[in-house]
């Protein structure tokens, strides 16, 4: 995370003119209305999505490679919902860090954590979708239990994930700075140490940038660009042999397939939205070190709610795009409406 209050700290490097500091007092008061509600929101419907996710695919659904990381995916946004929400919305509802050092790194290191599976899972979801395109005319293997391979994938990117967020846990931490406007110090979880090189900070946007955008991104688009190829070439083999028509079983294995592709495309883009503006402001950010307007701060604030918000996103992107899916998200539910209502009564 960013330092949070640049347009009330008094710095040599971030100033603003006295215009831009009563714009900006505006937009903080606004903030302290308007956000925690906004994460009020995201808590609640994260919680319910994901977790209903989890429970539909833990009871109901096949096994298979897809649906095992779209559960890991859905695990990890739950996680940083429960645990990280909470915590940030009180930077925009308190002028200042309620907390200690320990939640402080804890926080940064979910987000840093989650934010890992949900792009490691997409990626992988990618690669799964090419991988089954290659094979577009085998039937899916479901087993009773799940199967190494799939539990090695698992537990390597939730270890990759942890790894990259050590460096939340040793360089965030509370410290005391200078608020211009009411003349006190105030605590800010800050994300490097004051003796670290200036060079780091740079150094840490831009992996993360690579680390979780470009790399995972063009490992994506690779794998869909080869999908798009083998489809086409699948279908210049069909219109050669129009005398031998497919079984109504194979076309709906295909068809399925092809859904299941259009979804998980879907989600990276939606992935995609929600990560470049956090991305960009930390760039300009780190890089530019210009005056730091309301609208850096507002740019900022948005891509900071969009990187939460896609978390709460994917189960609703699920029951909107699949079908199967929709249906035994509904029957579920009915299911345990149908319990409580017993148990009242």
């Amino acid at each position: 995370m960013e330092p949070t209050m640049n347009l009330l700290i008094n710095t040599t490097e971030n100033t603003t003119d006295e215009n831009n500091c009563t714009l900006c007092l505006r937009v903080l008061e606004l903030e302290a209305r308007i956000l925690p509600i906004i994460f009020s929101l995201i808590f609640l419907v994260g919680l319910a999505g994901n977790g209903g996710l989890i429970a539909v695919i833990w009871k109901h659904q096949k096994k298979d490679v897809s649906t095992l990381l779209i559960l890991n995916l859905a695990v990890g946004d739950f996680l940083l919902i429960l645990v990280s929400v909470p915590f940030t919305a009180t930077i925009f509802a308190f002028p200042k860090w309620p907390f200690g050092d320990v939640v402080c790194m804890l926080n940064e290191f979910l987000q840093t954590l989650s934010l890992g599976v949900s792009v490691f899972s997409l990626t992988a979801l990618s690669l799964e979708r090419r991988n089954s395109a290659v094979n577009m005319y085998k039937p899916l293997v479901v087993s009773g239990s799940v199967t190494l391979r799939v539990k090695i994938l698992i537990v390597s990117i939730w270890a990759i994930s942890a790894i990259f967020g050590v460096p939340h846990m040793v360089g965030y931490h509370v410290i005391q700075v200078w608020r211009a406007d009411l003349s006190f110090f105030m605590n800010v979880c800050w994300p490097y140490p004051l003796d670290w090189p200036a060079w780091y900070g740079r150094f840490h946007v831009t992996a993360r940038l690579f680390i979780y955008l470009i790399f995972p991104m063009v490992i994506i688009l690779w794998s869909y660009v080869s999908i798009a190829k083998l489809l086409l070439r699948q279908r210049a083999g069909e219109e050669r042999n129009e005398s031998q028509p497919q079984t109504s079983y194979m076309r709906n294995l295909r068809m399925s397939r092809k859904k299941m592709a259009a979804i998980v495309l879907f989600l990276v883009v939606l992935f995609g939205i929600c990560s470049i503006p956090r991305h960009i402001y930390l760039l300009w950010y780190h890089y530019h070190r210009g005056t730091y307007t309301p609208f850096w701060h507002i740019f900022k604030s948005v891509g900071f709610v969009l990187s939460f918000m896609n978390s709460c996103l994917n189960p609703l992107t699920l029951y909107g795009l699949s079908k199967p899916f929709r249906r035994q998200c509904n029957a579920h539910f009915s299911t345990c409406c149908r319990t409580i209502r017993k148990s009242i009564q």
